[in-house]
């Protein structure tokens, strides 16, 4: 399941996916794709697998993966949709 939200106030895009949660377990804990895989099988999945990589140490990684991903999505749709991209 991916999903992307864009805020209209400030121009930010959220994404999501399960298949970056699966990369990022697979690179980093992988003796943990199990427990994972059953954790998005119910609801309030994401705040649990937050919670487990809080556990681990692994939380702010989590984080900068999460952020480096979603940049590189921004990019490839502006470059799919012809938007030039400008910082701020």
């Amino acid at each position: 399941m991916n999903r992307a939200l864009l805020c209209l106030d400030n121009g930010e895009i959220y994404y999501h996916s399960h298949e970056l949660v699966a990369e990022f377990v697979e690179q980093h804990m992988p003796r943990d794709l199990a427990r994972v895989q059953d954790l998005f099988s119910h609801r309030g999945a994401y705040g649990r697998f937050k919670d487990l990589l809080d556990r681990r140490g692994l939380l702010e990684k989590w984080y900068d993966f999460e952020n480096h991903r979603d940049e590189e999505a921004l990019r490839e749709w502006c470059r799919e949709n012809k938007v030039e991209l400008t910082s701020a």
